[in-house]
């Protein structure tokens, strides 16, 4: 597989035409004094999503999918692993944040290593 290089030898960006939020875990705390884990927005931009397979897993008995997809973003300080992705307009596909990659080494460009968990079909 070859990869598209520009005139300075460094690889072509992808197109970034996905709409993306990236949310952080935060804790509040209720009015009981118990505490519960929300979201909150710490980025907003666009991605290009690459998909990398998925396979089954067992968990508690149950069957499920693991899903695998990295984003490819420009490079922000805030995005961190243990942070999510939710892709836009459609916000019910959430992404868990596991690896982060500056392919360049340059801090133009992230590549998001992230996973999903959903019922096999």
């Amino acid at each position: 597989m070859s990869k598209t290089l520009t005139r300075s030898g460094f690889p072509r960006a992808a197109i970034l035409n996905r709409t993306v939020l990236v949310e952080a875990p935060t804790d509040a705390r209720r009015v009981t004094g118990g505490v519960s884990q929300t979201w909150s927005t710490v980025w907003q931009g666009h991605a290009a999503v690459k998909g990398r397979g998925a396979r089954d897993i067992l968990e508690g008995g149950q069957v499920s999918e693991l899903r695998r997809a990295v984003f490819e973003i420009r490079w922000n300080r805030l995005i961190e692993p243990g942070q999510r992705i939710k892709l836009m307009p459609d916000d019910s596909e959430l992404w868990n944040i596991e690896g982060i990659d500056d392919p360049d080494g340059r801090r133009i460009r992230m590549l998001l290593t992230c996973s999903r968990t959903e019922p096999a079909p």
